[in-house]
């Protein structure tokens, strides 16, 4: 683990997780290159549920992100080229399996 500072990151990002009740982990988010942000990210509420997992190509989301309510639930479906959205689907309205 390192200190916050104001210098560029470049490797794999982990977030840990700890809580009197909740299992201790690290969990990985993404990579970032001299490029920016490159290949598959996860985000992760708080409470430890993911959510949002897609691809990123050079800081632009790429190709088909998902991302779900912080209880766990699939929220959307979205399909991203060169950082636009060309389809979306929302998965409380619509089934998305």
């Amino acid at each position: 683990m390192r200190p916050i500072t104001n210098e560029p990151v470049i490797g794999d990002i982990y977030r840990y997780f700890g809580n009197g009740n909740m299992e201790s982990k690290n969990v990985f988010i993404g990579t970032i290159t001299t490029e920016g942000k490159n290949g598959n990210w996860i985000r992760w509420w708080d409470n430890g549920e993911k959510k949002s997992e897609g691809h990123y190509l050079n800081s632009v989301k790429e190709g088909f992100w998902t991302e779900w309510t912080e209880t766990g639930d699939k929220y959307s479906e979205i399909l991203y080229k060169n950082g636009l959205i060309i389809q979306l689907k929302n998965c409380l309205l619509e089934n998305c399996d």
